[in-house]
């Protein structure tokens, strides 16, 4: 372990709050492939070290790494409702991923590319199995079989849309949240992104638009539904 990462992992451990450590010598400031992350983004940079970050006040169950089956997610009989972002304008959720993600390579669309990523529900942390869904977005495995078949329905009858912004780390949820803070923007760890059933799509347009017609006439069929006002590119899979 080098000096900078020991030094990053006793400031993340010792600063009240901190979600942050730092790779290498770069910081929260470097480029995106190197800033600092928390446990759960880490494995989005493949990093999947299971280390351990204090908690921010927002997620008050993201103190200890979870330990469950990755594809069994718990489940939390009093947890509240997801909450959606409100008004989250699509070149922000844009620029979110370009200032929180580290480049991937990553633009299969088929069920056999997975990863493990720590999401959250009701602000309780758990291990969860997301599948590759294209333009290096993922969602939990149920979302992710509904949105290919509703990708591939899409292209087939003409409409140019594509995957923006799925799963969500708690490192990309906080971002939102500094940036736009309540209502517009959902706690972090309690957001529906972060439990990998939602899905923000790029090329939509407004409620006129071809587009968002089809998907609002044909998404349910695959699951999934435009149910946050304002947002006609945010759509929940609510099929269960």
């Amino acid at each position: 372990m080098t000096r900078a990462l020991l030094a990053g992992l006793l400031a993340a451990l010792l600063v009240p709050g901190a979600q942050r450590i730092a790779f290498g010598e770069e910081t929260a400031e470097g480029p995106a492939a190197a800033i600092g992350i928390d446990h759960g983004a880490a494995y989005r940079m493949g990093g999947e070290t299971g280390l351990s970050v204090a908690p921010s006040s927002q997620a008050p169950g993201a103190a200890a790494a979870p330990t469950n089956d990755p594809d069994k997610p718990p489940t939390f009989p009093n947890a509240a409702p997801a909450e959606r972002d409100q008004g989250v304008a699509l070149p922000a959720i844009e620029q979110m991923r370009a200032q929180t993600r580290a480049p991937e390579k990553v633009d299969e669309v088929n069920l056999g590319n997975a990863k493990v990523v720590i999401a959250y529900r009701d602000g309780h942390a758990y291990n969860l199995r997301v599948y590759g869904v294209g333009h290096g977005e993922w969602m939990a495995q149920k979302p992710a079989l509904g949105m290919l078949k509703l990708l591939a329905a899409a292209k087939a009858a003409g409409i140019d849309i594509y995957p923006l912004s799925g799963f969500r780390t708690m490192a990309e949820q906080q971002y939102l949240w500094k940036e736009y803070g309540s209502p517009r923007a959902a706690r972090p760890g309690y957001s529906n992104h972060q439990q990998g059933e939602a899905m923000d799509f790029g090329n939509v347009g407004g409620y006129g638009s071809k587009n968002y017609r089809w998907l609002k006439a044909n998404g349910r069929t695959f699951g999934y539904v435009n149910d946050v006002s304002g947002e006609p590119w945010h759509f929940d899979f609510q099929a269960r």
